[in-house]
């Protein structure tokens, strides 16, 4: 799958916002390159879209791992514009070079999305491990590649404790301070905001005022931590202008992808998952679907709609059902079988670690699985499954298991041996329901197959 906001080692499952309305409003170009002239800042594009109660959405992205992850995004970038985000975000994560060269680093990442895509984008930056005269080289040079705005945080520590840099920053509101002094008003900033209070702060009330003094200091608006239940989204907005913060505050929206990522992500952000939440995970989880991403099928829904509509007004939207997930050989085996009785209908692909790869698709064609029509347009096809980029999508998802999730457990734990497990063994399947004027049948493709493994004597 490409063009999904999640994690393909480079795209990362947090969205801001809604939905984009008009072309001349999306941060889309129809040619390579913006016009070094500003002419509206993106605080300023915000604003407007919110007081005019027009919906949009962002999308941020992790920098991939590999090179083959990088000319996997940046060909996409265009396509993903199409779609009309308001602006992307690209993470800075400092064991990854972030400021290099590399064409995985955040810096490549986002003079690439600005440059040579047309999209307006946010480079992260953090004070981690970090002088005031390395980060100030970064910030000039963001500046000479035309990046126009910061997301300033104080990043996370690269190991269990918080370590100093003599002459470095310690908080976010520091190099707030540090961008305003050196740079004036070249830059928006961004912050972030923690809807139930960092973890670090103590309480919900100091955490706060912590937010206030960022926002004093000059940033422009605020993106936040994300959570699960929007009335903790709706107590943090209020909370935020009892006390006189008034620039715009952007939910943080991350999409579970399984039971494994969530309890992953909730250990690193020290967030409580709602238990009906964990419950529905491990029931699908536990019969050996381990869930990754799904979409619905929609068949003509306005561009409008609160859930699944996106690019301009006027239009009308189509999907067709999708799902994605780790599992055992012994399930692909059964899976096939089933298959088998859907024919043409669901295209499917499916792939080990080393490379096995079963697939009925098309060699080399990819299918489009999310399209719009529009007034006065051509068709915009905004995500397809490519059987290419599903090869280099493999090596990157299963590089999770031992180079995220792995390393949360010390090397000869069992939880350790499971993960190695599943990525010495598992497949990664795509599936793919053709027909999606029909009732979703990719659940029951899911549904026949436990009925057949559960049969006596199947193997």
């Amino acid at each position: 799958m490409v063009n999904e906001p999640r994690g393909h080692g480079s795209l990362n499952p947090r969205l801001e916002g809604s939905s984009s309305e008009s072309s001349k409003d999306s941060s889309r170009c129809s040619t390579p390159g913006l016009d070094p002239e500003r002419h509206e800042r993106l605080k300023e594009k915000m604003r407007r879209r919110m007081e005019s109660g027009d919906k949009w959405f962002s999308l941020e992205f992790f920098p991939p791992r590999t090179a083959q992850g990088a000319v996997n995004l940046i060909s996409r970038f265009d396509q993903m514009g199409a779609g009309g985000p308001l602006f992307i975000d690209v993470t800075w994560h400092p064991a990854g070079d972030p400021g290099s060269d590399k064409e995985t680093s955040s810096m490549v990442i986002a003079s690439t999305a600005v440059n040579y895509c047309g999209l307006e984008t946010i480079l992260h930056m953090t004070c981690c491990r970090q002088s005031r005269e390395e980060i100030t080289g970064h910030l000039h040079k963001a500046k000479r590649l035309g990046l126009k705005n910061i997301m300033a945080l104080r990043g996370d520590p690269i190991g269990d404790q918080w370590e100093d840099v003599e002459g470095g920053f310690c908080h976010a509101v520091d190099l707030v301070k540090h961008i305003r002094s050196e740079f004036g008003d070249y830059f928006d900033i961004c912050v972030a905001g923690y809807p139930t209070g960092h973890p670090d702060t103590g309480s919900f009330e100091a955490d706060l005022k912590y937010l206030k003094e960022k926002v004093s200091a000059g940033a422009d608006f605020i993106i936040t931590q994300l959570f699960f239940e929007a009335d903790t989204f709706f107590h943090f907005v209020k909370a935020c202008s009892e006390i006189g913060i008034t620039c715009p505050i952007l939910p943080g929206i991350f999409p579970i992808q399984g039971y494994h990522s969530l309890r992953q992500l909730v250990k690193l952000s020290r967030l409580e998952v709602p238990q009906q939440m964990k419950d529905e995970l491990l029931r699908v989880n536990r019969r050996g679907i381990l869930t990754i991403n799904s979409q619905p099928n929609v068949n003509g829904l306005p561009s409008s709609d609160p859930v699944v509509g996106w690019g301009p007004s006027g239009g009308y939207v189509f999907q067709k059902a999708y799902l994605e997930f780790f599992t055992s050989r012994e399930t692909v085996e059964a899976l096939l079988q089933v298959l088998k009785k859907y024919e043409q209908r669901v295209n499917y692909h499916i792939v080990d670690v080393k490379g096995e790869n079963i697939t009925n698709a098309p060699e080399l064609q990819p299918n489009a699985v999310t399209w719009g029509i529009f007034p006065g347009r051509e068709i915009i096809q905004p995500t397809v499954v490519d059987p290419v980029s599903f090869m280099f999508w493999k090596d990157e998802a299963f590089a999770l298991w031992i180079e995220q999730w792995g390393k949360l457990y010390e090397d000869e734990s069992p939880s350790r041996m499971i993960i190695q497990y599943i990525h010495d063994n598992y497949f990664l399947v795509n599936l793919v329901d053709n027909d999606f004027p029909l009732d979703n049948c990719l659940w029951h493709v899911v549904e026949d197959t436990f009925e057949l493994l559960s049969r006596p004597g199947s193997e």
